[in-house]
């Protein structure tokens, strides 16, 4: 299980850093520059910390279902889920209140 786990974030790691490469341009100001090389790699990061915490806990709630274990291990699936659910909100919120500030602001927030 962990093995496929670590699997998942290598895939989804090369998959965001071949996105990041293609939409990463030329930057001329100092904001920009740290969009690009701080900002946008942690959201990267998070995305990826956060899909595979839900989707461990996921698989942690359907063996547990399919081997009919206690509640404990059903409730610690259910929560993973939960909790995974709520920080890839919060990041795809914070991700798109940065893309409408950056279109009123013409640009000023980066890429």
């Amino acid at each position: 299980m962990k093995k496929v786990a670590l699997l998942y974030v290598l895939i989804l790691s090369r998959i965001f850093s071949v996105a990041a490469q293609g939409i990463a341009g030329a930057t001329n100001t100092v904001w920009e520059r740290v969009m690009d090389q701080l900002v946008n790699p942690i959201f990267t990061l998070l995305i990826v910390i956060t899909t595979t915490y839900f989707l461990w806990g996921m698989l942690t709630f359907i063996y547990s279902l399919r081997e009919g274990n206690k509640d404990s291990d059903l409730n610690e699936g259910k929560s993973h889920m939960l909790w995974g659910g709520l920080g890839l909100f919060i990041i795809f919120s914070i991700s798109g209140i940065i893309k409408l500030l950056n279109s009123m602001f013409d640009g000023w927030f980066g890429n």
